[in-house]
C-alpha cells in the first residue's frame, strides 16, 4: 500500500519578503498580509498563493515594516 504524502508547508522566502515589502502572519486565526505602500500587486498575490487561504491586507509604513521584517 502506498502512503499519500501531504504537500510540504510553503513559506514565503525571506529575501523575497524583504525585497518586495510583504510579510505573512496570522492574527486571531486570520491570515494577514502586511505590506508597504510600494508593494506590487504581484508580490501580494505571491504571498496569498503561499498562504493558500483568504487573507486581510494591512498596509504599514516603511519604518514599521523594517521593525517587523
Amino acid at each position: 500500500m502506498s502512503e499519500s504524502k501531504l504537500p510540504e508547508k510553503q513559506v514565503l522566502d525571506y529575501s523575497f519578503a524583504r525585497a518586495n515589502g510583504v510579510l505573512i502572519t496570522t492574527l486571531d486565526s486570520e491570515a494577514v498580509i502586511i505590506h508597504r505602500a510600494s508593494t506590487t500587486f504581484e508580490a501580494i498575490l505571491e504571498a496569498r498563493r503561499v498562504k493558500a487561504q483568504p487573507a486581510v491586507l494591512k498596509e504599514v509604513s516603511n519604518g514599521e515594516f523594517e521593525t517587523l521584517a
